[in-house]
């Protein structure tokens, strides 16, 4: 005990509690700046930890100085020793410069090593993830080839292929491209090395789909991206009642393949799939064929074919989730009122998870509509979770469970969700945007806008990207750009006479004037077609009218519009995000 006490005695007489105090509130405020300098830097803040390291590191170096060394007037000597006279020489001998360059090179090379590991944290368009080699369990399915010749069963190969991508992601053991990004080498002569080195994935499934009456024959081979080669081919045939479990067969011969092992409770799911109607899955995957062109007649059309697929067979989950989504999708994108088909599509995933309560596609949809229009944030977060339990392999439930992390503001997580959506999807270009607004959200404005240009450049007729641009710009002060890419907005999305409107007045108006001719006009022609709320909230964001878009977003919220929870995270809102009225908005909305 007499020991301890001398030691705690020549520790405060040598002052390190000092040192150590001192170093404790210098790495706070290291952290706050590093904090502030990182986010107008962009760079992400999972780069932070990296700081957190450094500091922790440097913390007993910290107190090795501290025990052995002062810093004075006459700069840095020994510390006197205990019970020592004045005579004692405190200048620096050889053996304390050699502890000091050490201690030096261990500070340096601490600092270079946390220098390297924020460089290499900062993403981009999720490259980190999809450059270098591939995991030797990732694979993509490319387009299955039409046998029959008739351009009538395109519908029924497109949705065995997808099928057959679905049955892949239930598997954890497997990374496997989702369906928007394959299905772009439909008919490609590229060799399979360069697209699975575009892909990001180990080995490619070919393949081609026969169907004659109730029969349906299948033929799969499996290739080695590494040297082109074909490992394993094999076919199936099944009448049509058992689609289902041939799909499923084909699934865990290629996991076996590959060397990836099911868990207990995915090889259980494998074994359960039950029989259905031939009719009702044919009408099913009609469904699906026109929902995916996304356009307001084909997600009608879908809605029929999910509705007549439910009538044939009533036990059918699928059909229910994909008409609660046929059903949701036009209002969601401001095409009718939320109020009008929100609650009916509730109804119609309660009912198809009471009929497969694994159903990871029904967890994912039930989660959106808490999480969009019932506001219910912890349901939503269960379901979300759920569904990527049940499904890891589903990137759209990576990318929606994104939104939901930001405006919850658990930004890291929500980063890492859109990096895994995309690393899922690498070609899906809403994926790439999606993860272009994470940044723009962050505040990363240059990264989100370098992101948005690049995909402008790739698919100028696309109006997605025009918009992000727009507010990029906006936020960013460069309002002729803004003006420009939201006059290409209202161009690619059908407004001609407004986007003319703007095209004359440019130069002649000011930003925020045009901006208000664009409300104004909109405004006008909300009569003929649905205009949601939104759209006039964030013009008038544009236009300088702070007032007219807190009653624009009031009546929003009346109105339960699913798309007013993205303003919370968005910058154009960022200016009226402590008005009373909005907070109170976030109260009502249980935010």
């Amino acid at each position: 005990m007499n020991g301890i006490y001398k030691l705690v005695i020549e520790i405060r007489r040598r002052r390190v509690f000092r040192v150590a105090g001192l170093y404790v509130v210098g790495s706070w405020v290291l952290l706050q700046v590093a904090a502030l300098a990182f986010q107008s830097l962009d760079i992400p803040d999972a780069a932070l930890k990296w700081v957190w390291v450094a500091l922790f590191t440097g913390f007993p170096l910290a107190l090795i100085f501290g025990w052995r060394f002062d810093i004075t007037a006459n700069g840095i000597v020994r510390t006197l020793p205990a019970e020592a006279d004045t005579t004692v020489d405190l200048s620096l001998r050889r053996s304390d410069r050699l502890i000091l360059t050490a201690l030096a090179v261990i500070a340096l090379l601490v600092g270079t090593n946390l220098v390297n590991e924020i460089q290499n944290t900062t993403p981009d368009l999720g490259e980190s993830r999809l450059s270098g080699a591939a995991p030797k369990n990732s694979i993509a399915v490319l387009p299955l080839g039409n046998l029959s010749g008739d351009p009538e069963q395109e519908y029924f190969v497109s949705g065995m292929h997808e099928a057959l991508i679905a049955d892949l992601a239930r598997i954890s053991g497997l990374k496997v491209i989702s369906r928007i990004s394959t299905e772009q080498y439909q008919d490609s002569l590229k060799p399979a090395s360069e697209i699975a080195a575009e892909l990001g994935v180990s080995y490619l499934i070919e393949g081609s789909v026969l169907r004659a009456g109730n029969q349906v024959r299948i033929t799969v081979q499996l290739i080695d991206a590494a040297d082109d080669a074909q490992v394993w081919a094999q076919n199936y045939e099944r009448e049509l009642i058992n689609i289902l479990r041939l799909q499923s067969n084909v699934a865990r011969a290629i996991a076996n393949q590959i060397k990836v092992t099911l868990t207990p409770y995915e090889d259980s799911e494998f074994k359960s799939n039950y029989e259905v109607d031939p009719e009702a899955y044919e009408l099913y995957l009609k469904g699906r064929f026109h929902w995916y062109k996304f356009t307001e007649s084909d997600l009608q059309l879908a809605l029929q074919y999910f509705q007549l697929a439910i009538d044939k067979d009533p036990g059918y989950a699928l059909a229910y989730v994909g008409f609660a989504d046929a059903l949701a999708t036009p209002a969601h994108v401001g095409m009718m009122p939320s109020t009008q088909v929100f609650p009916a599509a509730i109804g119609f995933v309660h009912r198809a998870i009471e009929l497969n309560e694994n159903l990871a596609e029904a967890h994912d949809m039930l989660a959106r509509l808490r999480f969009t229009f019932d506001w219910d944030w912890d349901a939503a977060d269960r379901g979300f979770r759920r569904a990527i339990g049940l499904k890891p392999g589903y990137p759209d439930v990576h990318i929606v469970y994104s939104q939901y992390l930001a405006i919850t503001n658990r930004w890291d997580e929500s980063m890492e969700e859109a990096i895994a959506g995309l690393d899922l999807d690498p070609l899906n270009p809403w994926y790439r945007l999606e993860l272009a607004e994470r940044h723009s959200w962050l505040g990363n404005y240059d990264q989100a806008r370098l992101q948005t240009e690049q995909l402008i450049a790739s698919q100028p007729d696309w109006f997605a990207p025009y918009r992000s641009l727009w507010n990029i710009s906006f936020v960013q002060g460069e309002f002729d750009v803004a003006a420009k890419a939201a006059e290409n907005y209202f161009r690619l999305m059908g407004e001609a006479a407004l986007a003319e409107q703007l095209e004359a007045n440019f130069g002649n108006l000011t930003y925020q004037e045009l901006m208000r001719l664009a409300a104004v006009f909109l405004d006008s022609q909300s009569e003929r077609s649905f205009i949601g709320n939104i759209e006039f909230a964030e013009l008038w964001m544009h236009a300088g009218d702070h007032e007219q878009a807190l009653d624009r977003l009031e009546q929003s919220y009346q109105q339960h519009e699913t798309r007013l929870v993205y303003t919370v995270a968005r910058p154009i809102f960022k200016p009226i995000r402590n008005s009373d009225r909005y907070q109170a908005i976030l109260r009502n909305m249980n935010l």
